[in-house]
């Protein structure tokens, strides 16, 4: 008996035509003299390919490279005959043509200058198929898995490897899958680590022998390692540029009670903010050069109205009373306008307009004390300001591009001290 061709490949997948292309199928019934493929596009169901009626006994079929067209759905059928010369179809079966993605690591050089390290990478693809995951894989020089990231379902690529060995040889590699299952991979991408060891800073502890007229000094030695993210060395490596980036120490570094802490800084960038506290608001069709001005635009006012700002339940009568509803207020009252990057003490009887600000993002130190608390130092309109727990607790004026500052906490108070450099 004759029966329809079975398991057939390529089925409901991707291929790239640029490739050449195996077409596989099983016989279960009478052994097959002849086949035939038709490979027709599958919007229009134009024939792309056909093998004719061929004589063999073969269950393939090579198509050659670039016979179809990457970025294109196909669909084919096959056909068998026995040796009586009858015949019988497969079921159609649906394949496309898909380019393999290409990716690659954006920020991988020779030397890596940090025993931690974010890797970056950049996936393309010809026909602009979506990225579908992608994975890194760290190794040794001798090709040995040390660390793999998980499989990650984004677009964005960027996995951090920490705890690099100084003066060690490494291999990294990125793996990327297209939304029609298409792999790429970087292959292994082999770089060096090469960083600097940080000094050795000394626990020291004095104890009172008095039976001895003498004081005992003791001491342990620790190292303190940082981690940096978008920082680099400069000027021979005495220096860290972390103007578009950042570092942190969060191993080995403890603050047992007072401290002084010191920090050398040049060329801070300064945000200034200048914040109007004053402020009235008025109805017009022409918007105001001041700055202290809210501007409600109506084109019917061709005169500046201006307008108070009251709260209440029931809308007022006259037109030059900005109203806000509040079903809670029964008797209504004014409100003082206030323009400001902070928040009002007073908020029953202020209309705020917040101004915003970028105090998350000028934060030049961010620690704990022994305490607990958030100690910040910031720079802005000039001056470093030092906060405690988001309270500001000292500012110092400047003027010069390099600095010597320190930070101190004798029990509970906390002080800055910043010395100009020439």
């Amino acid at each position: 008996m004759l029966l329809k061709p079975t398991n057939i490949s390529p089925n409901n997948i991707a291929v790239d035509g640029t490739d050449d292309i195996t077409i596989l199928w099983q016989n279960r019934g009478d052994r097959q003299y002849h086949y035939q493929v038709k490979i027709y596009k599958n919007s229009d169901s134009t024939l792309i390919y056909d093998t004719t009626k061929l004589s063999s006994l073969n269950t393939f079929h090579l198509v050659p490279a670039n016979t179809l067209t990457n970025g294109i759905q196909y669909k084919y059928q096959i056909t068998v005959w026995n040796q009586a010369g009858d015949f019988i179809n497969s079921d159609w079966v649906v394949f496309k043509c898909s380019s393999i993605p290409e990716v690659e690591f954006t920020n991988v050089g020779e030397i890596i200058l940090n025993d931690t390290y974010t890797f970056e990478g950049l996936y393309s693809q010809l026909e602009d198929v979506p990225i579908k995951s992608w994975q890194m894989i760290l190794y040794d020089a001798s090709d040995g898995v040390i660390s793999i990231s998980p499989v990650t379902f984004s677009e964005i690529i960027s996995y951090e490897f920490a705890g690099f060995t100084n003066d060690t040889t490494y291999k990294v590699e990125l793996q990327v899958y297209s939304q029609d299952n298409l792999l790429a991979t970087t292959g292994k991408i082999e770089f060096y680590v090469q960083y600097e060891t940080p000094k050795v800073a000394l626990d020291l502890q004095a104890e009172n022998v008095q039976h001895m007229g003498a004081v005992r000094l003791m001491w342990s030695v620790t190292q303190i390692f940082g981690k940096s993210e978008n920082a680099e060395f400069v000027e021979g490596d005495t220096k860290l540029n972390v103007s578009d980036g950042r570092v942190w120490f969060d191993e080995n570094f403890n603050i047992d009670n007072n401290f002084t802490l010191e920090m050398w800084l040049e060329a801070v960038v300064d945000y200034e903010f200048n914040v109007v506290k004053e402020a009235q608001i008025i109805s017009n069709d022409v918007e105001p050069v001041d700055t202290t001005v809210v501007w409600l635009e109506n084109t019917s006012q061709s005169t500046p109205l201006p307008l108070y700002a009251v709260i209440g339940a029931n809308a007022p009568a006259q037109q030059d009373i900005l109203w806000i509803e509040d079903e809670n207020t029964p008797v209504s009252r004014e409100l003082g306008v206030v323009l400001d990057i902070h928040e009002p003490i007073d908020k029953q009887n202020t209309l705020w307009i917040d101004l915003g600000s970028d105090f998350d993002k000028i934060e030049i130190l961010k620690m704990k004390n022994n305490l607990g608390d958030i100690i910040m130092l910031k720079y802005y309109n000039g001056s470093f300001h030092l906060y405690k727990n988001d309270t500001l607790i000292d500012s110092v004026i400047i003027s010069a591009s390099k600095y010597y500052i320190y930070i101190q906490q004798i029990l509970d108070d906390l002080t800055l001290h910043v010395e100009e450099l020439v």
